[in-house]
């Protein structure tokens, strides 16, 4: 991905009036040659265009990010920097915009955003972490996308409706302490959560501490885990869910607990109430 001087000018000009504003401080956090490296790695080949990979990716940044949504707004805005370094334009037309970030690699932007969050949550002070662990929040939500019959096979609609538009499933890893997100896996809407957690395991690290609601565990997850060695007891629950306990037999039990199975370091026991007969 050679450049001429006058295309390297003009690949500079378009960052920065791509970036002004709102993406500024992104600058700072996802250098070109990073950039580049991600996209040279997938072995996907771009020309000297209007359209190289640099460009198509701080046009799609502002096109999401931006108040601003459509193709139309990106070209414009574009074509006032092209004419800034050329004198003159490319079309109006927003074909060529669309293709290019149909071509730029998915991987690439994944690979990207994961070590720009892996850099930023590089930064937190150990005392933010839980007993010096990395704590990991875990779930998921549903994104609805234009409707068109790609789409529409690619990830399908809510309840198999006929009219409406498909419908992805998305996982995410996001660190508590840095508060950006890890990694993230897209699958179609029937795919269950935690099969697409599965795909994020990838990210995990030793030591490493998962919050998610109980639809994602299942013994097979256990098993899994356990047949990779990632897996051990974090936290014990004692549950009273029919409220049965009085206060006096919950301190007697507790004790004992406590006194035959002390817990083991980094684990903790903690209790789950119901106060259905008013026992509390």
């Amino acid at each position: 991905m050679q450049s001429s001087p006058i295309f390297g000018k003009r690949a500079f000009q378009l960052k920065r009036v791509l970036t002004e504003g709102l993406l500024t401080p992104l600058r700072e956090l996802l250098p070109d040659d990073q950039i580049l490296a991600a996209v040279e790695e997938t072995g996907r080949v771009f020309r000297d265009r209007i359209y190289t990979p640099l460009v198509t990716f701080w046009a799609f940044m502002s096109q999401v990010l931006g108040p601003e949504k459509s193709c139309r707004a990106i070209v414009t805005r574009l074509l006032s920097g092209v004419v800034c370094v050329d004198g003159k334009g490319p079309s109006e037309d927003t074909g060529a915009y669309c293709r290019a970030r149909k071509r730029f690699p998915e991987e690439a932007l994944r690979k990207r955003a994961s070590a720009t969050a892996l850099a930023a949550e590089a930064q937190v002070p150990l005392e933010r972490r839980w007993k010096g662990r990395r704590v990991l929040l875990a779930d998921g939500t549903g994104v609805s996308m234009p409707e068109t019959k790609s789409l529409v096979k690619e990830f399908g609609r809510v309840r198999n409706l006929r009219k409406g538009f498909p419908v992805a499933k998305v996982v995410a890893l996001v660190s508590l302490a840095a508060g950006v997100v890890i990694d993230a896996a897209i699958g179609r809407w029937r795919t269950p959560e935690r099969e697409l957690l599965r795909e994020l395991w990838r990210s995990l690290l030793p030591g490493d501490l998962i919050v998610a609601d109980r639809g994602f565990g299942s013994f097979t997850e256990i098993f899994l885990l356990q047949q990779r060695g990632e897996i051990g007891v974090g936290v014990i629950t004692l549950a009273d869910t029919t409220g049965m306990a009085n206060p006096r037999q919950v301190r007697e039990l507790t004790a004992k607990v406590l006194q035959r199975f002390p817990p083991p370091n980094d684990t903790f026991y903690t209790l789950h109430f119901h106060n259905t007969r008013g026992m509390g």
